[in-house]
């Protein structure tokens, strides 16, 4: 791990050769605001269809709870609300029927361990009302469902994370990629927020426990008691635990990963598994325990996306050269965002990925269509 750190560093200012140009996928990440009415999904599927798209990623799990058929998560107020005006109509079910019949793949897109806002009513049967064990916890053992909508916005964190150092979290979130994959005719998975918050989290007890059993320290103490932990392990001692740590949290949210390949390989071998990442490489493992780079090497997942969201240019050449380094180009659809950027900025990032040889392109989002509809979106697909 720390060597592959280190190297992330170095490669992010090296020049990537040219790839040449093929046919490639042109992916469209659909929020759940879209599927709120069949009018609008069917809407969705002919933009996406005009816009060249060849894949949707589809929100079904946004703050856990379901836009689809489930057993497991209770179904989403929006939608229950949308019921009472349109009638009962299963979103995924919609979608799939109206985009197989024009020839788009259709992911399940499902937020991980993101699971609720802050200060808003939970449904019946919603993870955190029936587990709150399972939210994770700061260093100073408070739970994130007790953080404010401020404090958590004032810590970087979008809302209320389950901890995933937690075997029932992970045994939760394969059941519910079984469930998926046996009722719905899915052409993949795709994992968001499968990550740590940014907030310093996952200081449950079993977390401590396991680790104090093998580097002999609570975990708590490296950020309490730096100073005294130095003068007692050297400095360069205590940098081993700071990246011990690290290395922990890493293990964790990849067992997850492994764990919901093995449900899709048995469920559905033909599905893609795909996941958001964070898109620099070396941060998102040290800082969110995603080391995706590793998930790709070992063949957890199919492909990634990463979210090169920045408006800045020369920051995307950047971070696109980086990732054609160390990731083969077929397993990434560079991530490139509309909602903050005019559709001309927008389109220089296209091309910096493409320069770059990433493998294919995505766009985030639906939700954000540009003034000139799917045929702005098929400037940045390159759809025919």
């Amino acid at each position: 791990m720390l060597v592959r750190l280190a190297a992330f560093a170095l490669l992010a200012g090296l020049a990537v050769p040219v790839r040449a140009a093929e046919e490639s996928p042109r992916a469209l990440w659909v929020v759940r605001d879209a599927l709120l009415s069949p009018e609008s999904i069917d809407r969705m599927v002919d933009d996406a269809v005009r816009a060249g798209v060849t894949d949707l990623f589809v929100q079904v799990r946004g703050r856990g709870d379901a836009y689809y058929r489930s057993d497991l998560a209770p179904t989403a107020d929006p939608l229950r609300d949308a019921w009472n005006r349109t009638g009962i109509f299963d979103p995924l079910d919609r979608v799939l029927g109206a985009a197989h019949a024009r020839g788009l793949r259709v992911h399940a897109w499902m937020n991980v361990y993101l699971v609720a806002p802050a200060g808003l009513r939970l449904p019946e049967g919603h993870v955190v009302r029936d587990h709150p064990d399972w939210v994770a916890l700061d260093a100073r053992g408070r739970s994130l469902a007790d953080y404010t909508r401020n404090q958590l916005s004032e810590a970087h964190t979008e809302g209320i994370f389950l901890d995933p150092g937690n075997a029932e979290v992970v045994a939760h979130y394969e059941a519910l990629v079984r469930e998926l994959l046996a009722a719905y005719p899915l052409d993949g998975i795709h994992l968001d927020y499968v990550r740590y918050p940014w907030v310093s989290a996952g200081f449950s007890g079993p977390m401590r426990h396991a680790f104090r059993n093998r580097y002999g320290i609570d975990p708590v103490e490296l950020s309490r008691n730096e100073d005294a932990l130095i003068a007692r392990h050297g400095l360069e001692g205590y940098r081993r635990l700071l990246h011990a740590w690290a290395d922990f949290r890493v293990a964790q949210v990849t067992a997850l990963v492994r764990q919901v390949r093995k449900a899709q390989r048995e469920t559905r071998p033909t599905a893609i598994l795909s996941a958001a990442v964070k898109p620099e490489p070396g941060k998102a493992a040290s800082h969110y325990g995603q080391d995706w780079v590793s998930w790709v090497d070992e063949g957890l997942i199919d492909v990634v996306a990463p979210m090169m969201y920045t408006t800045d240019t020369d920051e995307m050449r950047r971070q696109a050269r980086a990732i054609a380094a160390v990731v083969p180009p077929g397993k990434v659809w560079a991530g490139v965002a509309i909602y903050n950027q005019s559709l001309e900025s927008a389109e220089r990032k296209v091309a910096e990925a493409r320069a770059a040889g990433l493998g294919g392109v995505s766009i985030f989002s639906y939700n954000a269509m540009p003034a000139e509809g799917a045929a702005g979106l098929r400037r940045l697909t390159g759809g025919r």
